[in-house]
């Protein structure tokens, strides 16, 4: 949940800071263009507010840098292999990989408090999202209660007199409504259109109403009604509604306020009835009604200091004339790049190598089963044929890629990249080579993408390496660069990673989820040829061995108190890569690995479940692939009496999909495309070789 949080902190902060921008932008070009309409300046704060929902965005990949050349490639690095010559040969890489999903952090979004006797720390993360949903409820009871405190203070209600009625009716009939809309009298309150428990009526107050003359009174009237025929009491509830995911923003409030004073000037503008005589008689009544009448703060924004001046100096400069063409198609201008530059996302990216065009030209197959004869095709053919479930999932993958390569979730929540990237790993694990073409667009489309987001900076780097392609060795080196910088330096979380590329900024914590990826993604550019920093492995090495718990297993943060599956096999795949790599150095005398990792094994071992993620009930699908990745760097064939594989493939091919041949995990996370992947991810071509414990 705390992941979750993170991001939508995130995103809220990004929207009110872009609603803040707009907004004093706004006024500027409204001020320079002098624009007076009070329609053009509603519609322009009602931009603006909307401006703050589009929380997610676009991204429009600009061909801009030169390709990767092959001669730029690094040839040395403390890896303990190199990315091949030949693309169709058998590519040595790390092999998990977790979709970016909607709600972000893939483990363990929450904590399983139904197996332990604590509860989890909440996060920061979760504190600010809780005081924002809580100022959001409150600002819901705060207008509701403001209302029938309105609703009881304007009582006792008293109907106009005979000859008030006469020229209320006179003003009904002019404005052609034959809605029975009252006019009652109230002892201060008014005057004002209000929508009471009975319905719409207007209010008028007793004293200061019968000391007018009737040609400032019926003014009043054709104000009012003014916003009745314009429908601003229910204009005024929907700006509102748009205000308050930004409740805490004060510059949120001052547009809603400028909103309704712009409804004040359209409804002056009908009082006056276009005659600029009546204009110093009307302003008078303005400033007799701000001094003597009361009328509630929340409702009426225009009666009160620097508005009323306004008001009152736009109703003596009064003019009819219209706004110019030049500035109306000025502002239209301003609002079309204000929007794009809030929706889409630019990003420069290499340029097409002939030969990705001619990959990209190539006819699509759309079976799986044509994708196991071009695996078998390569150089080096493939020693077992794909079973039917993984070739069934692969073209389920297939029919969901656009045209772009790309893969794109339902939810559409901003994480297309992170899935492409799992998505086209999960096919080159399964053995299908680079030059397929499902699979030579999936891989032209991440080589455009620039990254600084983990799990996505983690996904592209293993599907290149899984890719085997010399040329892209100088992105995977960048990529390595970006994930070191990224990795918490000192604090509470030294050693792991959070969700951004730079840690402390905007994800206050790291997380073992993040942190996986981040180790798998380096394990394979090291093997690719990558330059790995041994300060790196250090770092993680210690934390993974620190963050584990008492009982063996490992939680989703270091302040979880329970473990569950998914992060026990990613504890135990992380701490072995990281144990291998720094035991090269034979003078730190590392501690025996299979110790640090046996309490991790019984965990496993009293839990195990391929139908459920131990110790929660969320990512099961993930658990499973993270499983095959623990089983396979511990070397465990089984935990305790269970064949982790053969029990793993039975369940997967009983509950994958039978006409479309996708799966479906736990919880609206894990939808069909990254369940897919993720599912292939364990099953590949069949059981590892792993024949001991």
């Amino acid at each position: 949940m705390s992941e979750a949080a993170t991001l939508l902190g995130f995103d809220l902060l990004s929207s009110t800071l872009v609603l803040s921008a707009t907004a004093v932008g706004a006024l500027l070009l409204l001020r320079l263009l002098r624009i007076s309409s009070p329609a053009i300046h509603r519609g322009t704060w009602t931009l603006v507010l909307l401006q703050g929902w589009l929380i997610f965005r676009l991204t429009l990949p600009i061909p801009w840098y030169d390709p990767i050349p092959v001669s730029d490639a690094p040839h040395s690095g403390s890896g303990n292999g190199k990315l091949v010559d030949d693309a169709a040969a058998e590519p040595q890489p790390a092999e998990l990989a977790l979709p970016d999903q909607p709600s972000p952090a893939p483990a363990d979004h929450s904590q399983p408090a139904e197996t332990a006797q604590t509860k989890p720390s909440l996060s920061w993360a979760v504190f600010i999202v809780g005081i924002w949903i809580a100022g959001i409820v409150l600002t819901f009871a705060y207008w509701c209660a403001a209302y029938l405190s309105f609703v009881r203070q304007i009582q006792p209600l008293e109907p106009a007199n005979e000859a008030e009625q006469a020229e209320w009716h006179d003003e009904l009939l002019k404005q052609g409504i034959r809605s029975r809309i009252p006019l009652l009298i109230s002892q201060r309150h008014g005057p004002l259109l209000s929508r009471l428990p009975q319905g719409n009526a207007v209010i008028v107050p007793r004293d200061l109403w019968r000391r007018l003359d009737e040609q400032a009174r019926r003014a009043i009237l054709r104000h009012e009604l003014a916003h009745y025929c314009r429908g601003d009491i229910f204009k005024s509830l929907a700006i509102r509604v748009l205000l308050i995911p930004h409740w805490f923003n004060p510059l949120a409030w001052w547009v809603v306020r400028r909103f309704d004073e712009a409804a004040e000037w359209a409804c002056d503008e009908a009082a006056i009835g276009g005659l600029h005589r009546k204009a110093p008689a009307y302003a008078q009544t303005l400033l007799e009604f701000e001094s003597s009448a009361i009328r509630p703060q929340s409702l009426q924004p225009a009666l009160q200091g620097n508005s009323l001046s306004r008001r009152i100096r736009r109703i003596l400069a009064f003019s009819p004339n219209k706004e110019s063409a030049m500035k109306k198609s000025l502002l239209a201008l301003a609002a079309a790049v204000a929007l794009t530059l809030n929706v889409v996302r630019l990003e420069l990216v290499a340029q097409e190598t002939p030969a990705e065009a001619q990959n990209a030209a190539a006819p699509d197959s759309a079976l799986a089963t044509q994708a196991t004869k071009n695996a078998g095709a390569g150089k080096k053919p493939r020693p077992r044929e794909l079973p039917q479930s993984v070739q069934r999932g692969i073209g389920y993958l297939y029919s969901q890629q656009n045209v772009d390569g790309s893969w794109k979730l339902e939810q559409g929540n901003g994480w297309d990249v992170g899935t492409s990237a799992l998505c086209t790993f999960a096919l080159l694990k399964c053995g299908i080579p680079p030059e397929e073409p499902h699979v030579a667009k999936s891989l032209k489309y991440l080589r455009r993408q620039k990254l600084d987001r983990t799990y996505e900076v983690s996904l592209q780097t293993l599907a290149l390496c899984a890719a085997g392609q010399k040329g892209d060795l100088l992105l995977i080196q960048r990529n390595v660069k970006l994930l070191e910088t990224a990795q918490f330096k000192n604090g509470p979380w030294k050693g792991c990673w959070s969700y951004r590329s730079e840690p402390n900024r905007f994800s206050p914590m790291g997380d073992n989820s993040n942190s996986e990826f981040a180790i798998w993604a380096l394990d394979a550019a090291a093997t690719a040829g990558a330059n790995v920093d041994r300060k790196t492995w250090q770092r993680a090495y210690d934390y993974w061995r620190n963050s584990q718990l008492a009982a063996g297993g490992w939680s989703y943060t270091t302040t979880g108190k329970s473990a569950t599956g998914s992060m026990t096999c990613s504890g135990i795949a992380s701490l072995v890569i990281c144990h291998r790599h720094l035991n090269t150095d034979k003078q730190l005398q590392l501690p025996d690995i299979d110790l640090m990792i046996e309490p991790s094994y019984q965990w496993m071992e009293q839990n195990f479940s391929v139908q459920r993620n131990p110790g929660t009930e969320s990512w099961q699908l993930y658990y499973l692939m993270v499983l095959r990745r623990a089983g396979e760097e511990a070397e465990y064939r089984r935990f305790g009496d269970h064949d982790w594989y053969v029990v793993g493939d039975t369940y997967l091919t009983k509950v994958q999909g039978r006409e479309s041949g996708a799966w479906k995990g736990a919880g609206h996370s894990e939808g069909p495309l990254v369940a897919t992947a993720m599912s292939l991810l364990f099953l590949r071509d069949g059981p590892p070789k792993v024949t001991q414990n």
